[in-house]
């Protein structure tokens, strides 16, 4: 990886040029033509170098500006971009989502290097939160964690009221729970199962725990991600477990836990338990509409 940002970019500038005139003759529109051999990892080396050399933003806009020219980040390339992005003055999470939530849209799966970045950056922001910690340089103070929200949230039935550290934990969650037909390996890794439930499952966890450790208090979203680890895995004990905790920490389950429970049962054949989700599910609804009319009148 070249650290040198005037080398870097340089470089991704004579690649463009030279895809510029391989497409000489074809009239489509730039997102549309076919990127050169590893062009990706010119527009990697310029995010990376830009990163390393604190210039963020422009790292930022590289990263959104290839897939406009129909290049698509891989693995690498996001954890180029969230290094920089939670490595700078205040800590980047709104753009971080973002790059996680590519990433699951593309089925990505976060390396090793940036999964352990993620859960120490995840546990730092936790720990700022429930503190109210002021952190001092120079004397002055520093604003570690940005003040904007995250807008796109509640497209992702989070709450808009929900911590910074617990939608982190969340998006990281939803992005190691893949789709077989979509999933993509780092195959640079070494020691990826080909069987990737039970390591998934484990990571899934180790996130949860990870998040009731740093004192916060997951809510229905985070539940229903682990509920869709255990839909993935076929793992009907655990689906059982999540959904006593839901229960025992007094959330209200929706939709998307019913629906990740009844997966969980399908995927194990389980039709007992199949039925009992059913069951539970309709005389909670119904529980609910007799207290909402209760309350209406």
């Amino acid at each position: 990886r070249c650290r040198r940002v005037d080398l870097a970019l340089n470089g991704l500038r004579i690649m463009l040029k030279q895809r510029s005139g391989a497409n000489i003759t074809n009239a489509l529109p730039r997102n549309q033509q076919r990127p050169l051999p590893n062009e990706v990892g010119a527009w990697t080396a310029a995010i990376n170098a830009c990163g390393k050399s604190g210039r963020t933003d422009t790292a930022l806009r590289l990263f959104r500006t290839m897939q406009s020219f129909g290049v698509k980040p891989n693995a690498v390339t996001c954890g180029c971009l969230s290094d920089c992005l939670l490595k700078s003055e205040p800590m980047r999470i709104s753009e971080t989502l973002e790059v996680l939530r590519y990433m699951k849209s593309e089925g990505l799966v976060p390396s090793e290097v940036m999964y352990t970045s993620l859960m120490d950056t995840a546990t730092k922001v936790a720990v700022i939160e429930n503190t109210n910690l002021r952190v001092t340089k120079d004397g002055l103070h520093v604003q570690v964690v940005e003040k904007t929200t995250d807008s796109s949230s509640t497209d992702k039935g989070i709450s808009p009221n929900t911590t910074k550290a617990i939608v982190l934990y969340t998006e990281l969650m939803r992005c190691l729970i893949q789709d077989e037909t979509t999933r993509v390996y780092d195959k640079s890794l070494r020691g990826e199962p080909n069987d990737g439930h039970p390591n998934m499952l484990l990571k899934v966890f180790l996130v949860f725990q990870e998040m009731k450790k740093s004192g916060l208090k997951p809510d229905i979203a985070c539940y229903n991600s682990l509920l869709r680890a255990c839909a993935k895995a076929g793992d009907i004990e655990l689906a059982q477990d999540v959904l006593r905790r839901i229960d025992d920490d007094g959330l209200q389950p929706n939709r998307a836990t019913w629906r990740e429970a009844i997966k969980a049962a399908k995927n194990a054949k389980r039709s007992d338990f199949a039925d009992d989700v059913w069951n539970t599910g309709t005389s909670y609804r119904e529980k609910r509409n007799v207290n909402s009319r209760d309350v209406s009148n």
